[in-house]
Parts: C-alpha cells; sequence; structure tokens
C-alpha cells in the first residue's frame, strides 16, 4: 500500500488492512475457518481494473494452502450497493489470479442485506459482525491462555472493544482493558507498539472524543515511546484527530515495513521479491535497506 493509498481510506479500513496483513498466522481463526485446516500462503493484489478503465481496491485478498482464495472486505453499513460492489470484486479478482474466492464482510452493525441473487447468478457472502461476539467470553479467554503461558489470537485483542459485553462493559471499558494487556499479549516492545496502535486507531472513527482521551491518559504509562499515542498528543482531540491519526498509522505501517523488509533481506530474498511481498516501490525498499528515511 502507497502513502497515497493510505491517506485515502479510512481508519478503520486501514486498521483492519494491517492488523488482517501482520497477524495473518492468526486472521483464519479469527474469521471463524480454523476448523478448515487452511493457511494462508500469500497476500494477493486486490488491484482491479474496471471496464470504465477506472481502478478500484478490494479490501484484502489472500491465496490458501488448499489452492482457493479468501476475499475479505470491512463495511460499516451493508447496502445493496456494496454487496454487488463485492460481487463484481469476487468475479474480477477470480478472473486476475485463476482461483475461486471466499467472500467474507466484516462489520460492527447487523446488516439489512447480505446476498444478491438473480436468475443467472447468486453471491452470498459470510457476514461477520463482531457486535454478535460476546466480549466477555473474549477476554475470559485471553486471560486464561495467558495464565496458562499459552498463544494468544492478537486479532481478537484488536477487535475486542467492538464487541458486546453482556456484563456492562462499554466500548471505553474494553478499550481501557486492552490496552493494558497489550504488553502481556504482544511479547516485546515491537508488537506491544503495534497492537496499541491498531487499538486506538481502530476505534478513533467511533469514539466520543473526551472518553477516548480519558482511556489513554488513564494508559499513558502503558502506552509509553508509542508513535500513535505521540501523534495524538500532538495534534489534540479538537485539532485534527483524524490528520493525526492518518500520520500515525502512516508511519507506523512504514515502520513495520521497514523492519519486515530488513528482515527478508537477512533471509536472502531478492529485492523486488521483497517490494512486491510488502506492497512498496523497488526504490522504497532500497533507500530504507540503506539505512535512509527510518
Amino acid at each position: 500500500m502507497t502513502t497515497h493509498e493510505i491517506k485515502h481510506h479510512h481508519n478503520k479500513d486501514k486498521v483492519f488492512k494491517e492488523s488482517l496483513e501482520l497477524f495473518k498466522g492468526n486472521s483464519l481463526d479469527f474469521l471463524g475457518r480454523e476448523a478448515t485446516h487452511d493457511t494462508i500462503v500469500e497476500t494477493l493484489s486486490g488491484e482491479i481494473t474496471e471496464t470504465t478503465t477506472k481502478k478500484a481496491y478490494a479490501d484484502l485478498i489472500f491465496k490458501l494452502s488448499s489452492g482457493g482464495g479468501l476475499h475479505i472486505e470491512w463495511e460499516n453499513d451493508i447496502s445493496q450497493d456494496d454487496i454487488l460492489r463485492f460481487f463484481s470484486y469476487n468475479v474480477d479478482i477470480s478472473r486476475k489470479h485463476k482461483i475461486g474466492f471466499e467472500s467474507i464482510i466484516l462489520t460492527n452493525k447487523k446488516p439489512s442485506i447480505v446476498e444478491y441473487i438473480n436468475p443467472s447468478a447468486a453471491f452470498r457472502p459470510r457476514v461477520i459482525n463482531l457486535k454478535e461476539r460476546d466480549a466477555d467470553a473474549a477476554l475470559a479467554n485471553i486471560i486464561n491462555k495467558l495464565e496458562n503461558g499459552e498463544a494468544i489470537n492478537e486479532l481478537e485483542l484488536v477487535y475486542l472493544p467492538m464487541y458486546t459485553s453482556k456484563s456492562g462493559k462499554d466500548m471505553y471499558d474494553l478499550l481501557d482493558v486492552a490496552l493494558k494487556l497489550t504488553p502481556k499479549v504482544a511479547g516485546d516492545e515491537h508488537n506491544k507498539n503495534k497492537l496499541q496502535s491498531l487499538l486506538i486507531l481502530s476505534l478513533s472513527e467511533f469514539a466520543d472524543k473526551e472518553k477516548f482521551r480519558k482511556v489513554l491518559e488513564a494508559n499513558k504509562m502503558v502506552m509509553e515511546g508509542n508513535i500513535a499515542i505521540e501523534i495524538f498528543e500532538e495534534w489534540g482531540m479538537e485539532k485534527g484527530m483524524e490528520k493525526g491519526m492518518e500520520k500515525g498509522m502512516e508511519k507506523g505501517i512504514e515502520k513495520a515495513k521497514t523492519e519486515t523488509a530488513r528482515e527478508m533481506w537477512s533471509d536472502g530474498f531478492d529485492i523486488e521479491r521483497i517490494a512486491k511481498y510488502i506492497k512498496m516501490p523497488v526504490y522504497w525498499v532500497e533507500d530504507r535497506l540503506q539505512g535512509n528515511n527510518i
């Protein structure tokens, strides 16, 4: 994803794509496909050239070990036009990559429409409404696994504040708990910062500014040194929060991609393959490997 593309997506779209890409080892479990024994083997291009010659982008495209593909979209309010658009994406990416794709739509609202049917075709994507997930059960599962030294699915923590708590915890209570758990779940400083940035940015579009600010202030010690909170404080709650969040996300994404490029380079991958994998230009990769613009 280029900086130009990043600027023209909402925070939730950026977080959705980056979180599933960064933690793709756990993405299928999060999407309820653990029973298939499938694994993600590659992130594919979602660029689509429409018949009007205008380019469009499907949110996230994965190739699976079974040989099929997974097409994932985030949509807050799902409309008939959205379903038709995702149907079109599914057809176009299937033609482009020569494999069949299962489509999944993530949302945090109950959809009024979930399929498209006409006499010649039918499209029934699987819709996952995060609001229907049990926050208390998910939180108890995370804490239990931490106590037993078991691996945690980081995506459960990133999206925990969007779940519904039957015990009365609201989004801000869940954000507070999730931020406090990030050091234990992440295991190291880099992953802790990554998780905290994703948590903050995923809710920035939905949150009440004052309540959001209080939660972040209460967690300053836990979040010390995090790029997202630094930018958040720099711009302030009332002075360009969205712009500040975008800037923070851009920096966080670039930092993560720089580290990935260096790790792949040390493992023997060539620059062209690295650039293709992290979806950045060759010159950008060369620059980072030479230690510039860090």
